[in-house]
């Protein structure tokens, strides 16, 4: 994504949790000529006002991304952008169902997902994911760089851009790992 430079993501939350977020905020409002606008919202709270209480170290100018961000969003629509979130759920909610079943691999974490989990694995991860890449699969990241006590644990995924039979050709190649 973005060849591995700048990418800018977007989400949703309750009001109560909108000071919480770390990041910038684009904010939709109306102008002195009365026109639909987009401003950067709720800017006290980063770091080139407030860098003692900062939460966010974002630097430069992301526009950009903005730009890219608000040309998708525009042409999703509100509808396309909430069937965009249950296909995606459907997708995490597939992959995780077939991984679960299967001998040696165990979903961690017994908590609610989206589109992301962590599957344990019976070995190491790198393994796993170094097996999977002569498949041509890119399976997940392998999360034992980043925490010692997960070498046997990817953070995985599904997305819209996954069709079933890629889960499924997944799940075979890691049955005979």
């Amino acid at each position: 994504v973005s060849y591995g430079g700048p990418y800018a993501g977007f989400f949703a939350t309750r009001e109560k949790f909108v000071r919480q977020m770390p990041g910038r905020l684009a904010g939709e409002t109306i102008d002195r000529k009365g026109r639909k606008s987009f401003v950067l919202t709720l800017s006290t709270r980063e770091q080139f006002i407030r860098r003692e209480r900062a939460t966010s170290n974002i630097c430069t100018n992301q526009g950009l991304c903005m730009l890219a961000v608000t040309i998708y969003l525009a042409v999703m629509g509100k509808q396309g952008l909430r069937e965009l979130a249950l296909l995606n759920l459907r997708k995490g909610d597939y992959l995780k169902n077939k991984l679960s079943k299967m001998k040696g691999f165990e979903i961690q974490f017994n908590a609610h997902t989206f589109n992301e989990m962590v599957l344990k694995c019976p070995r190491p991860a790198n393994e796993i994911r170094d097996a999977l890449l002569e498949y041509k699969i890119i399976a997940g990241l392998p999360l034992g760089d980043h925490y010692h006590e997960l070498t046997d644990s990817l953070l995985i995924c599904a997305t819209e851009l996954n069709t079933v039979e890629a889960i499924d050709r997944l799940a075979e190649k890691l049955g005979t790992i």
